[in-house]
């Protein structure tokens, strides 16, 4: 198997997720891997948990999972977001609840990709990876090959020539996996992007040429938004679909 998929904070929102993994089936892509945030936000947490069970061949919990099992403080998300957590924790059935508990926190495919939600520093304290400098330590510690993380909601890929101690970030939608580089790529979020981008994101790998492609699925964002209004969720959560903030 050459091609992976790559999805992380879908949040809920079975909409995006559908439109994504359907698009990962017209792009050929042979296994898919879960970087964590399945639910939370959004109106559909058994649809999305029950679907990415069904197709990932790895998933590490994000910290909406962490909280809701009772392994990441409440306190630590905004209002609108406990409020959207208790909700959806109040709705996931038993197996689904039982899937989610028993995720890990971070996991390392093909001997080179290291997966977990945010830093692969410190995972546990699901900080966010948002400057050169954060990403740049991080890369500096981190010891696999390639780490895919989510989290922030926003696509970023950075690079560490290790030989020649250079530093650098990477802009293009798709590039090559250098031989001597490490890397840190953010997939973006499929169910709630905050680039200003509405569209879902995620990333496919083709092992053979090394390639890396970020990609965006447009998906019925409309209907996302109705559902979490219908559901009595905070209206900012739907209304900020509409603008991928």
């Amino acid at each position: 198997m050459s091609t992976t998929g790559f999805i992380s904070d879908i949040h809920s929102n079975y909409e995006a997720l559908r439109a994504t993994l359907e698009f990962f089936e017209k792009e050929k892509v042979d296994q898919i891997i879960c970087a964590g945030d399945i639910i939370g936000y959004g109106a559909e947490p058994n649809e999305c948990i029950e679907a990415v069970k069904g197709v990932s061949i790895l998933t590490v919990f994000g910290n909406h999972e962490a909280a809701i099992t009772g392994l990441y403080p409440m306190q630590h998300f905004a209002s609108h977001a406990k409020e959207a957590l208790e909700w959806n924790r109040d709705r996931i059935n038993a197996d689904n609840f039982e899937y989610i508990n028993d995720l890990k926190l971070e996991a390392v495919f093909d001997n080179r990709i290291k997966v977990v939600h945010s830093s692969p520093v410190i995972p546990q304290e699901f900080p966010y990876l948002m400057t050169d400098g954060e990403y740049a330590e991080a890369l500096v510690k981190s010891a696999e090959k390639i780490c895919i993380i989510g989290h922030t909601h926003m696509p970023a890929v950075f690079y560490y020539d290790a030989p020649r101690y250079h530093f650098g970030e990477i802009v293009t939608d798709t590039f090559v996996i250098e031989k001597d580089y490490k890397y840190i790529i953010n997939i973006g979020s499929v169910g709630q992007p905050r680039d200003g981008n509405r569209r879902s994101c995620c990333g496919i790998f083709d092992s053979q040429t090394n390639v890396f492609k970020i990609r965006r699925v447009e998906y019925d964002f409309m209907a996302a938004r109705k559902k979490i209004l219908m559901a009595g969720l905070p209206t900012f959560l739907a209304e900020r679909l509409m603008y991928g903030t």
